[in-house]
């Protein structure tokens, strides 16, 4: 049984443990450790737990993968956010050249430019905000 591609190891241990119980094992939950060891799908999270050696029990290795998954997901986030912040600069000059034809005087134009900039800024600023958060959370 190894850890499915949408499953936190959280999940992965439920199935393990439901598995267990229909064995005999001395102590399940050292094998239930094995398994998430031995068939989770991040080598980078199986590493880790090898590191910590044999006396590693259940509930640290469950520590160490949800702490991993996390800062999986945050790293995705930061990296989407990136990629985010290039495509906000782009929609904000689509959203002026397509407004461009229907303004019909100077004055409306700086009142689209400067709300469309104040839009831009926030959203910069929030993710300025999240990335710091998320360094915090490190």
């Amino acid at each position: 049984m190894t850890q499915e591609q949408t499953e936190s190891v959280d999940q992965f241990v439920t199935r393990l443990k439901q598995k267990a119980e229909h064995c005999n094992f001395d102590n399940a939950d050292e094998q239930i450790r094995d398994q998430v060891i031995e068939k989770c799908r991040s080598s980078h999270l199986r590493r880790k737990l090898l590191e910590k050696g044999g006396d590693l029990t259940l509930e640290q290795t469950l520590t160490t993968a949800r702490a991993f998954e996390q800062s999986q997901q945050q790293a995705s986030g930061i990296e989407g956010g990136k990629s985010l912040e290039a495509s906000v600069n782009k929609d904000t000059y689509s959203q002026i050249q397509a407004a461009l034809p229907e303004v019909r005087n100077v004055r409306s134009v700086i009142k689209l430019a400067i709300m469309l900039y104040a839009v831009n800024h926030q959203r910069l600023r929030l993710l300025k905000t999240l990335d710091v958060a998320n360094q915090n959370n490190m």
